[in-house]
This record gives C-alpha cells, structure tokens and sequence, in this order.
C-alpha cells in the first residue's frame, strides 16, 4: 500500500546496535546499547524521538512504510508534528532521504 503521505524507509546503516528475538515480527522488544540510546535520547526531543523508535520497531525488516497517520494513532501526535520529525531525524542525520518517498534509516 502506498497512501499520499506514506514514505518508504529501508534499514540500511542504523547506528543503534539492535539484538532482535524474532527478526521476522515487527512487534517484539529489542536490546539496545545503552550508551548509544542515551546518545540518541540527548539529540532528539520527545516527538521525534517517539518518531525514531516507531522506526526502531520495523528494523528487523528490510523496509517499511512511515505513515504520519499511524503515528497519530498510536503515540497520539498529530500528522502534521509526524511529518516534521520526520524531517528533523533527516536533518539530523539519523536518515538519509534517497528520493520521492524513499529514505534509509
């Protein structure tokens, strides 16, 4: 599926160190190294840090589809603070935009 404000986001250079339980389900726990995480926790602010971790939740997949409208359904922020997180986490490095609604992560 592919809706107007959906992006594309391809696990390719994360810098956090995940350990997954079961790389093939999007919803499990993952083992993070703390010290990067508190790096992490430092540089972004609490929406797109709530951004980041969204995208933290697909890494055991090769790709996944960012919709700002999930996120306003499942971490109760608006689309529109969705969309320039997801700027914000570009801006700052933690993805790389490729092209029309593909980014890597």
């Amino acid at each position: 599926m592919n809706y107007k404000n959906q992006k594309q986001v391809y696990f390719l250079k994360a810098e956090i160190t995940a350990m997954y339980n079961n790389p093939k389900s999007e919803n499990f726990l993952h083992s993070l190294d703390w010290d990067k995480l508190i790096l992490v926790t430092s540089d972004l602010n609490g929406n797109e840090f709530k951004v980041w971790l969204y995208c933290m939740k697909w890494s055991g997949k090769d790709r996944f589809f960012y919709s700002p409208a999930t996120l306003e359904k499942e971490f109760n922020i608006s689309e529109s603070t969705a969309q320039r997180a997801f700027k914000t986490l570009i801006d700052k490095g933690y993805l790389e935009a490729k092209g029309d609604n593909i980014t890597d992560f």
